[in-house]
């Protein structure tokens, strides 16, 4: 498993390219990198994996199809990662012994598995140094689409690398001085189910919180405020809409 530890920020389609302008932001940067990215996302006709907090998509990267599984972060900027190179864009659920899916994976998982949604995005990215830390910059302008609908997606990702998790708020701070970057919690499945289901563009409702009892305060302090901190920041739209 890989933990991954990021930050998303949605910005203004023509604000991206300042992103990756020389001095636009602090710290030392190399190695830009650009791919095309075509994600199609899997789950069952009643959502299963999603009700299990999981994710489940295949990636198209140039001629690799890379299937990833992962998990909700349990109110942290910090979740689960596992990925592995398969033959083909349908998923292989051989390759999920290792993860939570594993528990799910019955035998007639994969005939109920089917696309959901799929993402096209060029992606840009970026190392950044940050004092000790190193820290990924991406910057992503595509679609999430799901039948007839679909969605601009334009946001930054920043993936802290190695280092300190203080070295990527004080970028992400930076980040949101200089551009007008706004904080957004939602994964790009996360939108994706949104479409499916309509539910994305008014009011978003305060999500059910659960506390596991071996949580020290500080732990369970962390997983209030972060669900605290998306349901602020889903609200950003409806708010500018007086919904």
């Amino acid at each position: 498993m890989n933990a991954e530890t990021e930050l998303k920020f949605r910005l203004a389609p023509r604000k991206l390219s300042s992103i990756l302008r020389d001095g636009a932001l602090n710290g030392r940067h190399s190695d830009r990198s650009e791919q095309a990215l075509v994600s199609t996302y899997y789950d069952t006709s009643k959502q299963k994996l999603r009700r299990h907090g999981l994710t489940l998509r295949v990636r198209k990267v140039g001629d690799r199809y890379v299937q990833t599984v992962k998990a909700d972060g349990s109110g942290a900027a910090t979740r689960g990662e596992w990925e592995h190179d398969v033959a083909g864009a349908r998923p292989d659920l051989t390759k999920v012994k290792n993860t939570p899916l594993a528990d799910l994976a019955s035998k007639k998982l994969p005939r109920k598995l089917r696309p959901v949604f799929r993402t096209e995005v060029h992606r840009t990215t970026e190392a950044r140094r940050v004092r000790r830390s190193q820290i990924e910059l991406a910057v992503d302008r595509g679609r999430i689409g799901a039948g007839r609908r679909s969605r601009l997606v334009a946001e930054l990702e920043l993936e802290l690398k190695s280092g300190q998790i203080a070295d990527l708020f004080r970028l992400a701070r930076n980040v949101e001085r200089k551009t007008g970057a706004e904080l957004d919690l939602r994964s790009k499945a996360e939108r994706g189910f949104q479409l499916v289901t309509g539910n994305g563009a008014g009011a978003q409702y305060a999500e059910r919180v659960e506390l596991k009892r071996e949580l020290s305060p500080r732990n369970a302090f962390g997983v209030i405020a972060h669900s605290t901190l998306r349901q602020i920041t889903a609200n950003a739209d409806p708010v500018r809409d007086m919904d």
